[in-house]
C-alpha cells in the first residue's frame, strides 16, 4: 500500500470527520483486535484511501504489518463472504493477492453487531507504471482469475450485472444530470443537456450492437468487479498484488475484460481539469493486456472482440455517471467538465470501433 494517515486516538463513538471519511475509534479498534491473534500492536495509523464509507487503519504488530478495514455498510455479509471466496481462489490460481488474516475462530470475516471487518497482510508496492509488459501481466492475472472462477458457476451473495446493463447506466446518467442542474447557470445547463444527449445516443447504439451480436446470451460468471490499475500494486515493475475484491459481481466475462483492457491502456490523466486530459488509449498497452489474457487461454478473445468497443463505451459513461449521481463529483473533480470529457472520449472510441475489435481478435493494432 502507498502512504498512511495520522494516528487515530479518539475513543468516542465512530463518526466521520470533516472530510466525510469514516474512521476507527480507539475503543472500536481494541474490540476488533481482541478477535485476532497478531501479537502486540506497536502502532496504528489511519489509512484514508478508497471509499470514505470504509474505515481503514494500518497496524504494525509483533507478527507483521496489516490493513484492517471496517467494510462499507452497503455490502452485506453474504457479499463479503463471496468476495473472500474469490480472493482465495485468485491466490490459488497464482495471482498475487494480500493474504487475508483469520480471526481466532479461523474466519476471514468478522461480524460484530452487524458491523463487518476484514484484515489483510500489508503489501508494499508501487503504482502501475504504464508499461506494456505490466499491462500484459495484468491481462495474465485477470485470465487466471476468470479461469478459477468459471469452475464455480454462480456464487451466492454476488450481485448480478454491472455497467453492461445500459438501462441502469442511463438511469444513473439521468440522476447525474439532475444532481448537477441546480448548480449550473442556463448556458451551462444547455451545454450539459447537449453533452448528455450525445452520451445517450452512444449508449443506444452500443446497446443495439451488444444485443444484436448476442451479449445477453453470454453466461454470467463471477468477476473481480473493479479490475483497474488503482487496484494493483507493483514491485520493481512486476505485479505484486491484486487488491479490493469488494465489488465482485456476476457479469459476462467479456464486460470485465473490455473494461480492464480500457483501464490498463488509458493515456495519462494529468491534473484536475478533465478537459485537459489526453484522450484515447495507448496501443502498446492495449495489445499487451490482450496478449496477456490470451496467453492463459481462459476465453477466446475472438469471442470478446465484437463486443469490446461497445462495452468500453458503456464503461466510460458508467464510470462518470455513477459517482456524479451519488456525490455530484468524481473523486473531487466537478461533474460538469467530467461529463464533457467523457463525451469526448466516447466519441474517440466510437470512431475506432473496428480497430479496437480487430485488436482484440489479433488481426490489427488499435490507433
Amino acid at each position: 500500500m502507498i502512504g498512511a494517515g495520522n494516528t487515530n486516538r479518539g475513543d468516542g463513538p465512530a463518526a466521520a470527520r470533516d472530510d466525510g471519511r469514516e474512521r476507527f475509534t480507539g475503543d472500536e479498534l481494541r474490540l476488533v483486535l481482541a478477535h485476532y491473534d497478531i501479537g502486540r500492536v506497536r502502532s496504528s495509523r489511519d489509512y484514508p484511501v478508497g471509499s470514505r464509507r470504509a474505515a481503514k487503519v494500518k497496524l504494525v504488530a509483533d507478527s507483521g504489518e496489516y490493513l484492517l478495514k471496517r467494510i462499507d455498510p452497503k455490502f452485506d455479509s453474504d457479499r463479503v463472504a463471496a468476495s473472500h471466496t474469490l480472493h482465495e481462489l485468485a491466490r490459488g490460481a497464482s495471482v498475487p493477492v494480500a493474504a487475508l488474516a483469520r480471526t481466532r475462530d479461523r474466519k476471514t470475516l468478522l461480524d460484530l453487531d452487524g458491523r463487518l471487518y476484514e484484515m489483510q497482510e500489508w503489501v508494499v508496492g508501487e503504482r502501475f507504471g504504464r508499461e506494456p509488459q505490466q499491462a500484459r501481466e495484468a491481462g495474465v492475472a485477470l485470465a487466471r482469475m476468470h479461469g478459477a472462477y468459471r469452475e464455480l458457476g454462480g456464487l451466492h451473495g454476488l450481485p448480478e450485472g454491472g455497467f453492461s446493463d445500459s438501462d441502469e447506466v442511463r438511469t444513473k446518467l439521468d440522476a447525474a444530470v439532475a444532481r448537477l442542474h441546480p448548480s449550473l447557470d442556463d448556458d451551462q445547463r444547455a451545454l450539459l443537456d447537449a453533452t448528455v444527449s450525445t452520451l445517450r445516443d452512444h449508449l443506444a447504439r452500443a446497446d443495439e450492437r451488444l444485443v444484436t451480436r448476442g451479449l445477453p446470451l453470454h453466461e454470467s460468471v463471477p468477476c473481480h468487479g473493479d479490475f483497474h490499475p488503482g487496484n494493483t500494486l507493483w514491485r520493481e515493475g512486476r505485479l505484486g498484488a491484486v487488491i479490493d475484491f469488494d465489488r465482485a459481481r456476476c457479469e459476462a466475462a467479456a464486460a470485465e475484460i473490455a473494461n480492464a483492457a480500457l483501464q490498463f491502456s488509458l493515456r495519462p490523466r494529468v491534473g484536475t481539469d478533465p478537459l485537459q486530459w489526453q484522450v484515447g488509449l495507448e496501443a502498446a498497452r492495449l495489445r499487451g493486456f490482450i496478449e496477456g489474457y490470451r496467453e492463459q487461454a481462459s476465453i477466446d478473445m475472438r469471442t470478446v472482440a465484437p463486443f469490446a468497443p461497445w462495452l468500453m463505451i458503456c464503461a466510460v459513461v458508467s464510470e462518470a455517471a455513477f459517482p456524479i449521481a451519488a456525490e455530484g463529483n468524481f473523486g473531487g473533480i466537478p461533474g460538469f467538465p467530467l461529463l464533457r470529457a467523457c463525451a469526448g472520449f466516447v466519441d474517440w472510441i466510437a470512431l475506432r470501433t473496428r480497430a479496437i475489435s480487430e485488436t482484440f481478435s489479433g488481426s490489427r493494432e488499435a490507433d
